[in-house]
């Protein structure tokens, strides 16, 4: 069952993993033609910076997931390091689990804010304003998959 469980989470890492060099690659293009219009014809279009305002939020919270995947989230090395190692593995779990929660304030808060304005429009685009915080319930969504995943006995160098 966890066979299948890990190759979910690999296909999900692959898919976002695309997904966000997509945006990024986007994100370099469109932030290029904002200098270039800005620097060379004395304008840029209004479009430019709302969208990709968007996919950085986009871009930074997806990417971030990748982050608790593989366990780089923030913490003291130098305290953690001097705790025996009984001691490190409940904080590792501890860890683990106070990750999976904040997913899942992601998740639902992110659900709230999705619903909340989706009758709102992005003034110069005229996108649905809810583009903007879709991401919140998606990063929530895999932080709460890969957070159970390290709680099972993912990878870990810090146990």
């Amino acid at each position: 069952m966890l066979n299948i469980y890990d190759a979910f989470l690999k296909a999900l890492t692959v898919i976002f993993g695309f997904i966000v060099q997509i945006l990024l690659i986007i994100m370099v293009a469109i932030i290029t033609w904002l200098v270039f219009s800005r620097q060379l014809l004395g304008s840029a279009p209004s479009w430019v910076e709302e969208i990709s305002l968007v996919m950085i939020i986009w871009f930074g919270l997806i990417g971030a997931t990748f982050g608790v995947r593989e366990r780089y989230h923030l913490r003291m090395d130098l305290f953690f390091k001097m705790f025996p190692p009984k001691i490190r593995t409940v904080i590792a779990y501890f860890t683990d689990a106070l990750v999976v929660a904040f997913g899942a304030m992601l998740l639902i808060g992110g659900i709230n804010h999705v619903i909340l304005t989706m009758g709102q429009t992005l003034p110069a685009t005229k996108l649905p304003g809810a583009i903007r915080y879709l991401p919140l319930p998606i990063t929530g969504a895999l932080i709460i998959l890969y957070g159970i995943r390290n709680l099972i006995g993912g990878p870990a160098n810090d146990r």
